[in-house]
């Protein structure tokens, strides 16, 4: 039976990140730099298993040796991209679900703000995406790094619903919380690995996932949210039909 994160997470224990020395010198951050964009071009475009250290060296205009001064091997850099990734996803939760920057802004738009900014990291990079989600289940070390993210996002939607429960008419707003995330994150996960399958017959542009989204969440939470208002089309101008003169003979 395959192990759940939370299984691997334990296994880990305390296996921590290898942090990456950033170099001193500008000219040595440079060349990180380009392996780092290299990386995220062709995982992006190729997936992680068909690029290769000698594609991401050739990519960044660097030698494969530079390469592996930098770093151990192609797994230790995708965790470092991992590790920006998560970055991005832990700051764009605190930005959309702090309650005291955001105490006057409507519930409903803090729901929009934090769905719109999980779309967006999904769908910037789809093949870097695509590659984490198929690497942590066999990965404790970023398998234990995502379990302690989505707990501070969970633990973030938490403590902002918590605050505002009188908004909201779900009666346990720590489960609505949990679960709400929960939901949000599992579809994009779900969309990210069915991307290189159903890529062309998913009818479904991320404008849509996002807005569909945005309403499940409001309408789990109970939120008594108004609809945007249509955009306001021109009317049609009646003109008047031609009178009837009767038949000559």
């Amino acid at each position: 039976m395959p192990k759940t994160t939370e299984q691997m997470a334990d296994r880990a224990g305390s296996k921590k990140l290898r942090w990456v020395k950033l170099p001193r010198q500008a000219r040595s951050r440079d060349k990180l730099e380009r392996f780092i964009k290299a990386a995220e071009r062709l995982i992006n475009e190729r997936g992680f298993q068909a690029t290769s250290v000698p594609d991401i060296a050739r990519e960044a205009g660097c030698s494969v040796g530079l390469f592996y001064t930098r770093f151990r091997d192609k797994q230790e850099l995708l965790r470092y991209l991992f590790e920006h990734y998560l970055g991005e996803a832990v700051a764009t939760a605190r930005a959309a679900l702090s309650p005291d920057q955001f105490r006057d802004v409507p519930l409903g738009e803090l729901v929009r703000q934090a769905v719109a900014g999980m779309v967006r990291i999904h769908r910037a990079r789809p093949g870097l995406v695509y590659a984490f989600y198929e690497t942590v289940p066999v990965d404790p070390v970023l398998g234990a790094r995502v379990l302690e993210v989505h707990r501070e996002i969970e633990g973030l939607a938490r403590e902002s619903l918590s605050a505002r429960a009188g908004e909201i008419r779900h009666p346990d707003p720590d489960l609505a919380a949990r679960f709400g995330i929960r939901l949000v994150v599992g579809l994009l996960q779900q969309r990210a690995l069915a991307s290189r399958t159903l890529s062309a017959g998913d009818d479904l542009g991320w404008q849509q996932v996002q807005d569909e989204l945005v309403r499940t969440i409001h309408a789990y939470l109970g939120l008594d949210v108004q609809p945007a208002p249509e955009p306001s089309r021109p009317r049609p101008k009646l003109r008047a039909a031609p009178r009837f003169r009767g038949v000559t003979r």
